[in-house]
């Protein structure tokens, strides 16, 4: 959509479907920072968001064992919004990630996007979902409050 004198600017949404196969990811994540930059998010904002919506699919694709993974980034003037759904078998999520032992293999993710999104929601039910923001406002490259605010199971 165009913007001028009393035309407001539509904000695009990122939206992707992809398989659950990890040789996606490279590309997923060039034209998310892509879109996030030519919606002009700062860039430390930006790689958290790429950081984080990237942690979300790989969680998909290891563990959700269904048929794909849905991702959707909207960039506003005051805060990015990710979603991230697969329709797998789900899992039981019990709040706020304690810090991994730096000794163990895996399971940072919800961790990393607790610790660098301000809000994340997991959501499980015919699957899994992720949905976090993050501010955009003055104190835009800080990272997030590490908060998860709902859980629905």
């Amino acid at each position: 959509m165009i913007a001028g004198p009393g035309i407001a600017r539509r904000r695009v949404s990122f939206r992707r479907r992809l398989p659950l196969d990890a040789s996606v990811l490279c590309d997923v994540r060039a034209r998310l920072r892509d879109y996030l930059c030519q919606h002009d998010v700062p860039e430390r904002a930006a790689a958290d968001v790429v950081l984080c919506v990237d942690e979300a699919i790989t969680n998909a694709i290891r563990y959700s064992r269904g048929r794909g993974v849905d991702v959707t980034v909207r960039a506003g003037s005051r805060s990015v919004r990710a979603r991230v759904r697969d329709k797998g078998t789900g899992f039981l999520h019990t709040g706020l990630r304690a810090r991994p032992s730096p000794w163990t293999t895996g399971g940072r993710g919800l961790y990393i996007m607790q610790s660098l999104m301000d809000d994340v929601s997991v959501y499980c039910s015919r699957g899994a979902a992720v949905s976090m923001w993050k501010r955009l406002d003055g104190n835009a490259d800080s990272a997030g409050s590490g908060q998860v605010d709902q859980y629905r199971q």
